[in-house]
């Protein structure tokens, strides 16, 4: 039997799992996984029961062929369970007053409809396969609908992406416990403002009637997503616990939160889907108001997100989309083959006069497939494929063969995962930083444009990241770091308000008016802060040592927060200085502090922003321009009213331990790369012991 290259998912009864194989089945499937009445996969897949072996290994059968329409499902063998199957839709609908069937009024068009048919498998322990196959419709509205409306009063907007891992980490800081609930028939939930005639599809009838009044939404009707927003926005701001009720996010209206002294807890809305940090008596009020408002599933704790894979151990939180990658790799037939970096550090790739149009549709299936990997939990292919994506318009045969190279090691490190470890000790403050690079005019081959990349941490973990090409072409490094330091900040700062605005926030306010020294303090400042929120060992604190004795000499005070200006807002009983920042300040005279501070930890202000180029934090800081960057277009300046404002501070970081240099530029083999970034990466990237150990020889 010739098998296509795919994926092989197991059901639950006998084993999950995901696994490539080619056309001699036995070759590839690992024997655990077969029936044990099996001696081989051949003969399982040969012999084996029918629907079983189109379960597991997804092969096409005369009898699965796609439904289109009431005629065709009525013409086939299955033309009974059909019927059924439809009658049973019409009726649930009817028996929730979703829609009352009825005749249409004379003269009246009712919105036209379809059925949408489908044949799952569902797992049945009383099955000699442990699967059954059944027959599923949906009803949908269909037809030309009211145009006129604007996006926002149509549509179900959805959380991006780094909103899911916010919920993680705010989970870990917590340790509160992660649920999945999905609303089946979500859309219908949400009552239409008024009520719609419909007409069913053709050559169907329910009870003798061609129709019904809809006074619920239908999926395919256009107000549909809007008004489930709403609604769900109604049941989340009415839920209570105790006294307490989650906010909306002002930023992102897909985040609900409950932050007080004795509760915490986090929702994220994906349409249908809730993913809820919380804790256990939270989450069971929480179900039981859910459940008796939509027909409803608790899926447990969360275990996938976006078809993203969640596991949690003792340790933390890790994010995987290995599936996603074999999945990449079988529908695209890339042959498996281990790269230690996602793209050459030397490849530079001039546009074609003449470019291979045949290979469009391809490079822009493997491009997209690689964008969304790299947007969810493989930071560390993110530029390759933001540089690689200027192609995919001309595409190369060197294009697609770098193009085919990032699968490649994507599949050879399909195991590391993005991790949200749990804090060792209490959580006293919440710290926020963000890395800033830029690589000059790298692709001159081009249009010699600058690329910038920044990533932000919170408390430590990883939770965005960005890679770009400039949208001005500088002529100076100073230029292009400049640029690309005003794109993090503000990044950064929307972030900050939406953190803020959850967390509350501790200030430490700088006088402007006295200048710092900055070269000392800064680092002493923010290499402490990246060596304790990153939990692990950073080669630059012996260089903070001898800045500390440089500091002694000058007889500068080595604990500036112990003394609180006069003027400032008293310190509250709760929390010692000690608590409010896990720094010390080294020099104290235009310092104090300023809080909105109770016994949760709060967001620390101003956020580090750490760059590599010091003539960039002198323009930001001291408003110095040379000749190189007064061409600059003013709406970069913004930085300087960030830090004016205190959101944010401008500290050096060694251009070796600027942890945004992999979003500029190919990373370098690992022979070559610095101790720090093998740390960095088996930090937040998760890799398992022994692949640690191979990169570490």
């Amino acid at each position: 039997m010739d098998l296509p290259a795919t994926l092989v998912s197991f059901p639950s009864t006998h084993a999950a799992a995901f696994l490539p194989f080619s056309d001699d089945p036995s070759r590839d499937v690992r024997p655990e996984y077969i029936p044990q009445q099996y001696t081989s996969a051949d003969s399982f897949i040969r012999s084996g029961p029918r629907d079983l072996v189109v379960h597991m290994f997804n092969i096409s059968a005369p009898q699965l062929k796609p439904v289109h329409g009431v005629k065709q499902a009525l013409s086939t063998p299955e033309a009974v369970q059909w019927q059924e199957a439809m009658d049973a839709e019409v009726a649930g609908l009817a028996a929730d007053n979703k829609m009352v069937p009825g005749h249409l009024p004379s003269g009246t068009k009712g919105l036209t409809t379809l059925f949408v048919f489908s044949r799952p498998f569902k797992p049945d322990p009383s099955a000699p396969s442990g699967t059954r196959q059944i027959f599923k419709t949906r009803l949908c509205a269909n037809g030309k609908q009211t145009y006129g409306y604007l996006p926002w009063e149509t549509t179900c907007t959805t959380p991006q992406l780094y909103a899911f891992r916010l919920a993680f980490i705010f989970g870990s800081i917590f340790s509160l416990k992660m649920s999945h609930f999905d609303v089946s028939q979500a859309f219908m939930n949400a009552k239409l403002d008024v009520p719609v005639w419909v007409s069913f599809p053709a050559g169907y009838t329910y009870q003798g009637f061609g129709g019904a009044l809809l006074h619920y939404a239908l999926y395919g009707l256009k107000v549909a997503g809007a008004s489930w927003q709403r609604l769900v926005k109604v049941f989340m701001l009415s839920f209570m616990f105790g006294e307490v009720t989650f906010r909306q996010s002002s930023h992102d209206d897909c985040i609900y939160f409950i932050y007080t002294d004795l509760v915490k807890a986090m929702c994220v809305v994906y349409v249908d889907d809730f993913i809820l940090v919380a804790s256990t008596e939270l989450e069971d009020a929480f179900w039981a108001a859910f459940r008796a408002r939509f027909l409803a599933k608790h899926l447990g704790e969360v275990t996938s997100v976006l078809q993203m894979r969640v596991r949690q151990d003792q340790a933390g939180i890790y994010l995987c989309q290995s599936r996603q990658i074999k999945d990449l790799m079988a529908n695209n037939n890339i042959t498996a083959h281990s790269f230690r970096t996602p793209m050459d550090p030397k490849l530079i790739i001039k546009k074609p006069a003449d470019p291979d149009l045949s290979l469009v549709p391809s490079y822009r299936s493997i491009l997209g497939s690689l964008l969304w990997l790299a947007r969810g939990s493989r930071p560390d292919c993110y530029y390759p494929v933001i540089y690689l994506a200027q192609f995919v318009s001309c595409p190369s045969e060197e294009s697609m063969k770098a193009l085919i190279r990032i699968a490649q090691y994507m599949d050879s490190t399909a195991h590391y995962s993005l991790a949200f470890y749990y804090p060792e000790t209490p959580v006293k403050v919440i710290t926020m930083f963000c890395y800033s690079d830029a690589d000059l005019a790298r692709d001159l081959e081009n249009d010699a444009r600058s690329y910038s990349g920044s990533v932000i941490f919170l408390a430590g973990m990883i939770l965005q990241w960005h890679s770009g090409r400039q949208t001005i072409t500088e002529v100076s490094s100073t230029g292009s770091e400049y640029v690309a330091a005003s794109t993090a900040a503000q990044r950064l700062v929307s972030l900050m308000f939406m953190l803020t605005e959850i967390f509350g926030s501790i200030t430490h306010r700088i006088d402007s008016q006295q200048p710092l020294d900055s070269d000392l303090d800064h680092a002493i400042q923010y290499l402490d802060r990246a060596a304790t929120d990153i939990h692990f060992d950073m080669p630059s604190l012996q260089t903070t040592s001898v800045l500390r004795r440089l500091l002694d000499k000058q007889n500068k005070p080595a604990d500036g927060l112990t003394s609180v200006r006069p003027n400032s807002p008293t310190i509250p009983d709760e929390l010692s200085t000690d608590e409010i920042t896990p720094l010390k300040f080294q020099n104290n005279r235009n310092r104090e502090y300023i809080s909105t501070a109770s016994a949760q930890p709060r967001l620390e202000l101003p956020i580090p922003l750490l760059l590599d180029n010091d003539a960039c934090r002198s323009i930001v800081e001291h408003h110095l321009l040379s000749e190189k960057v007064k061409h600059v277009i003013i709406r970069f300046h913004v930085l300087r009213d960030f830090v004016r404002l205190n959101w944010i501070r401008c500290a050096r970081v060694p251009s070796p331990r600027n942890l945004a240099d992999p979003y500029t530029k190919p990373v370098p083999p690992v022979k070559d790369m610095q101790p720090y970034f093998i740390q960095m990466f088996q930090q937040y990237m998760a890799m398992g012991k022994a692949q640690a150990a191979v990169i570490q020889k």
